[in-house]
């Protein structure tokens, strides 16, 4: 670090009792760890908290040094941390597995779900969050937002075999078309795939057939997992208010068994 030369400085010096005296807006705001020490009398040490140019100017030159001395070795400190840091075993081991996952053969899957989309009745899964002022009076619902944990279950029948959750946001987006922009996680805790998930979001015409999303992603068996699903409204109860969706995922992914 560039030290500037003494001559640039106020050549008055500062004794400690008149800097204890400084106003606060001289100080930096800042409550981390001081960055310098100033000496006091009979060798006891005064430390501050980061101190603003103001007061470094006035600062007499060989504590001004030393301050930023300390302030060096403290950013090279702060770097050596990150570098360490990302040197960690676990952190080797990571980067090895995503190396593998790049590298890996993919492999493809159809996975065929139905969703229990409980929008009334006594105990139900799609809440309202939120709406904006033109709402009410929108034929399309524009601007209302909705929070999800749906069912997923393996057949259309609620009581069929639990696979998982579908979680997420779902919002009205569309002035002219009864459409949703989704952001949708399905958690398999149940079944072939328990603890992976697949992620999808986009825009969901809900009155079309064959609405096609793309998949983002996934986790466990779905890591860095690509496609897209096609969902349709199985079936809809308007007096209950309950709908079952049915969702077919194509998605692709690396080999886990190369991780």
């Amino acid at each position: 670090m560039k030290v500037l030369p003494k001559e640039i400085f106020s050549s008055n010096p500062l004794n400690i009792l008149s800097l204890t005296r400084q106003p606060r807006s001289l100080f930096s705001t800042t409550h981390d760890r001081p960055l310098c020490s100033v000496p006091q009398r009979r060798g006891a040490v005064r430390r501050f908290p980061q101190l603003s140019l103001e007061t470094m100017a006035a600062l007499p030159f060989s504590w001004r040094v030393t301050a930023m001395e300390n302030l060096e070795n403290l950013v090279s400190s702060v770097k050596d941390m990150v570098v360490s840091h990302g040197n960690t075993h676990g952190s080797n081991a990571e980067e090895e597995r995503f190396k593998k996952l790049i590298k890996a053969k993919e492999k493809t899957a159809k996975i065929h779900v139905y969703v229990q989309d409980a929008l009334g009745g006594s105990n139900p899964t799609v809440w309202e969050v939120a709406r904006s002022v033109q709402t009410v009076n929108s034929p399309t619902t524009f601007g209302q937002v909705r929070v999800v944990d749906d069912l997923v279950t393996a057949g259309p029948d609620r009581d069929s075999e639990k696979l998982g959750r579908a979680q997420g946001l779902i919002t009205f987006s569309d002035l002219r078309e009864s459409a949703l922009t989704m952001n949708l996680n399905f958690y398999f805790n149940g079944g072939e795939h328990k603890g992976s998930s697949i992620c999808i979001g986009g825009r969901n015409p809900i009155n079309n057939k064959d609405r096609e999303l793309p998949i983002i992603g996934g986790t466990g068996v779905f890591k860095m997992a690509r496609g897209y699903s096609i969902s349709n409204t199985y079936s809809f109860d308007a007096v209950s208010n309950y709908g079952v969706l049915e969702y077919t995922f194509y998605v692709a992914y690396p080999d886990h068994c190369c991780r």
